[in-house]
């Protein structure tokens, strides 16, 4: 009891060194200034005995913050509409819907991607794309075929010295493969048929392109005595067949037809002394002649313009010419039709040429009332009664155009050095591509341009 009471009492004799002795030997904690003072150490965590946590004797610990709980998402907070924010009109708000707005804006388009600097935001449009490199090749025409089998898509290049057949797939291996031998100056594909103008005496020959790829690959692999010259396969077996009628072949062209016609493909021949107008016969697989007309002998070749033209007829028309008349704001257009055996084809204007001819480099159709055409450095559009359109009629470049090729909405014309674009509402620039260093050379028809240097 008496030591009990001697812990709580206050003792306020001085310290001495017998006292501190004293009380060291009995455990004490306390130091006077003659001891080294003790360093400021952090405080120690608060150690809680196992029975302090379970309050209720049930084994649960009543505080809910000290425990280890599974992370849980954020709750859902309605946030106010763009439109809302926008449509804020107060004063006091108007800096800072402002700022929300640079922020969202700014936000749109991170700087980098994975630590990579994003692609810049560019006007896409037309472009050059180098498919061959350093070829010695005299390239006349170009087209493609997907083939139905293994979906492969293939540069076919008419050649002086054949056609030959690139797998846009395999550019990186650069071959070339042969699949004909004859000279090539124009061809068309159309439901795996390849049709080529070839030879030098030119004719308009057929080729089954599906059989002729693996022809190839036969041959190749095959001894050359079991080769069957071509001249010895039945017509109804032979791959190549050439359309005799077409000797002399000068100059050929393709369009679909329109109104009753929809759906039909055609094609049509120039030989010297009549232009001939195929019409693809879906049972047959191939081209069926369908009509012929006569051409006189003064005629003049090539023809310029040669396109096939749908005029609300039976067979399309084919645009032979245009001249320049009296009018300023239009033209006349000299014809071949095609509709009737019997009355005479070729309208009036085509025997004579005059001086006034335009020297027209490309033709399209816009609609069933609009043609388009070019020559020099212009662009003209009419209807087919030769008279231009109130609106917007003529484009006019600053530089010789080579060719025209007529998109949805705009043109684009090719010259030696590049291609420009202009839209078709209101005449603005659309595309701009130059490079005085090389020369450009439109060839096939109107989805390829080749380089040629």
């Amino acid at each position: 009891m008496g030591a009990a009471l001697a812990g709580h009492s206050r003792d306020v004799t001085p310290s001495t060194p017998s006292s501190i002795s004293s009380a060291s030997s009995h455990g004490g904690a306390f130091h006077s200034d003659r001891t080294i003072p003790a360093r400021d150490m952090p405080p120690l965590p608060d150690v809680v005995s196992g029975d302090a946590l379970l309050h209720d004797g049930d084994g649960v610990i009543d505080d809910d913050c000290g425990t280890l709980m599974a992370p849980r998402a954020p709750p859902r907070t309605l946030r106010p509409g763009r439109n809302a924010v926008l449509r804020s009109s107060s004063l006091e708000n108007r800096d800072a819907v402002r700022l929300r707005a640079t922020a969202s804006d700014s936000t749109d388009r991170p700087k980098t991607y994975f630590g990579m600097p994003i692609t810049p935001q560019v006007m896409m449009g037309a472009c050059f794309t180098k498919m061959v490199h350093e070829c010695g090749l005299r390239i006349n025409c170009a087209g493609s075929w997907v083939h139905p089998g293994t979906g492969a898509q293939f540069l076919l290049l008419g050649c002086e010295e054949g056609i030959y057949a690139v797998d846009t797939n395999k550019l990186h291996d650069g071959e070339l493969t042969k699949i004909h031998h004859r000279r090539c100056s124009w061809l068309y594909v159309h439901r795996d048929v390849l049709m080529a103008m070839q030879g030098r005496t030119s004719y308009l020959y057929r080729h089954d392109l599906v059989a002729l790829s693996q022809k190839n690959l036969t041959l190749r692999i095959s001894k050359p005595i079991n080769r069957v010259p071509e001249k010895y396969i039945p017509k109804k077996l032979a791959i190549t067949v050439r359309l005799p009628e077409t000797k002399g072949a000068l100059q050929c062209t393709t369009s679909r037809g329109e109104g009753s016609q929809a759906g039909a493909v055609f094609l049509c021949c120039c030989i010297p002394t009549a232009v001939l107008l195929f019409q693809w016969y879906e049972p047959l697989n191939k081209f069926l002649l369908v009509r012929s007309s006569e051409l006189d002998t003064a005629t003049r070749f090539p023809l310029s313009p040669f396109k096939l033209i749908n005029a609300r007829t039976d067979f399309p028309q084919l645009c032979i010419g245009v001249q320049v008349t009296d009018s300023i704001d239009r033209y006349e257009f000299s014809w071949i039709k095609f509709d009737d055996k019997k009355t005479p084809n070729v309208s009036p204007d085509v025997t004579q040429l005059c001086t006034t001819k335009l020297d027209v480099v490309a033709m399209s159709q816009i609609d069933k009332d609009s043609v388009l055409f070019a020559y020099k450095n212009k662009v003209v559009v009419t209807n087919l009664e030769g008279f231009e359109k109130t609106k917007l009629a003529v484009f006019t470049f600053n530089f010789h155009i080579e060719y025209v090729h007529c998109m949805q909405d705009s043109i684009l014309a090719f010259h030696s050095h590049g291609v420009q674009g202009r839209c078709l509402s209101n005449n603005t620039l659309t595309q701009d591509i130059s490079d005085m260093s090389k020369i450009y050379r439109v060839i096939g028809n109107d989805r390829y341009g080749l380089n040629t240097i």
